[in-house]
């Protein structure tokens, strides 16, 4: 019984944070329902024996990608396949293929286009919800990645801001989870300003904002990189609940994006990474952690 009572009031002087999840983004393909169904048990498996803890898929629909019953059929049973292997399960949403061009629009076409997105969203939430057993869920992920440019114009992040604190009181009551978006930087605003972007949509929106740390596009420097993360970082402001650590290289900068994992060495260092100050360490991606092309 003294046993007992040392261990409870040991766990009790451990941080909260030091249960942060450590996570890795899917992205569901196509051309992944061609990979023998048998691999993927072994392929969540070994995620999880490297230290994960969580998934998160970027997306269940992508375009007309996963819209028909056979393809989300598929899908149901990965994220089961993921949830077997001791996984939780963060379900990302609708993504836009065209997103980009499409949030470059005038701000007074925005709203419609925001108001779209939010009823894709929704829709796969309850659809979703019916599927799995709404406690499997452990969160949701908004496939719109917030940027240091497009922001910068007042009306547009207020427009930015209304759209996710409207989707997070939705999402909310199907299903009432933490919901998740992601932020990348890339040296359009000084590290103050950004922060502070991000610390004001949280103040509007419930969301949880994770932050791409920018390694793998390589538009910035280290140094460069360092100012912004260590910003975001700092344990005195909440601004980013999580660090996206991207473990492959960037090998074409046009439109077409295309890149590679990182060498074995490299891959072990990023492993390694922590998120300062207990918030969540997520990596990006699985099919740059595990071969999926065969």
């Amino acid at each position: 019984m003294f046993l007992v009572r040392m261990i409870m009031w040991l766990m009790l002087l451990v941080p909260a944070y030091s249960y942060a999840d450590r996570a890795i983004f899917y992205q569901p393909q196509v051309r992944d329902l061609a990979l023998d169904i048998n691999r993927w048990p072994a392929i969540f498996q070994s995620v999880r024996a490297r230290g994960m803890d969580t998934v998160i898929v970027q997306w269940t629909a992508h375009g007309d990608a996963f819209s028909n019953p056979q393809s989300q059929k598929w899908l149901k049973n990965r994220l089961e396949d993921a949830l077997n292997a001791g996984l939780k399960l963060i379900v990302g949403l609708n993504a836009d293929p065209e997103v980009f061009v499409r949030l470059e629009q005038p701000v007074g076409v925005l709203e419609d286009y925001f108001r779209r997105q939010r009823y894709l969203d929704v829709e796969l939430a309850k659809h979703w919800s019916s599927v799995l057993p709404v406690e499997k869920i452990s969160g949701w992920y908004i496939t719109l990645e917030i940027d240091d440019r497009r922001w910068r114009d007042e009306a547009a992040f207020r427009e930015l801001s209304d759209h996710l604190q409207t989707e997070s009181v939705e999402l909310r009551k199907i299903n009432d989870k933490p919901i998740y978006v992601s932020s990348f930087f890339a040296g359009h605003t000084d590290p103050d300003q950004y922060a502070g972007m991000l610390k004001q949509i949280k103040k509007q929106a419930d969301v949880r904002i994770l932050v791409q740390d920018g390694a793998g596009t390589g538009k910035l420097t280290l140094r460069e990189r360092n100012l912004y993360l260590g910003i975001l970082g700092d344990c005195k402001m909440s601004v980013a609940d999580g660090i996206v650590y991207e473990i492959f290289r960037q090998t074409q900068h046009d439109q077409a994006f295309k890149a590679e994992p990182l060498e074995r060495n490299q891959l072990n260092q990023v492993l390694k990474n922590r998120a300062s100050c207990g918030k969540d360490t997520v990596l990006f991606s699985l099919r740059y952690l595990i071969d999926l092309s065969n």
